[in-house]
């Protein structure tokens, strides 16, 4: 006599008894709204930026601006004086500057700064590390 799990052995095969999920297409929609939402918000904060820029003595380009991410600045040497001032009063500027040959520019990272909302405390923005040095005494 054979047993009753045995009648059907190919049920299994036939039909996909096993749950599926499919795709949400609301929530697709969703999180391409808010992509596309994002992206032209970080295009209009680049060009509001960068005409913020333009302002800055000594000016030669700007690698992509974001509201939290470093941007790297190229200045003529010539009138870095007077650009470093510039830019210390509106942004936050990072301790190391760069000579490229190449483009015979200085590169300084620069980030926006938050509003003041309250907060008491404001913390400065991290930049990459800072080489430390320890001299043997």
């Amino acid at each position: 006599m054979r047993t009753v799990q045995h009648e059907l052995p190919v049920a299994g095969e036939a039909f996909n008894l096993a749950g599926e999920r499919g795709v949400d297409i609301d929530r697709v929609l969703a999180e391409e709204r808010a992509r596309l939402a994002a992206e032209c918000a970080a295009k209009e904060y680049a060009a509001k930026m960068q005409r913020s820029l333009a302002e800055c003595p000594g000016l030669i380009g700007v690698d992509a601006f974001g509201p939290s991410s470093p941007a790297n600045v190229a200045i003529d040497p010539r009138q870095s004086v007077a650009a470093m001032i510039w830019l210390k009063r509106r942004f936050h500027v990072a301790e190391t500057i760069e000579l490229s040959t190449q483009s015979e520019s200085l590169h300084v990272e620069v980030m926006p700064r938050k509003h003041r909302s309250g907060r008491a405390t404001i913390t400065r923005p991290r930049f990459g590390k800072i080489e430390q040095f320890t001299f043997t005494l």
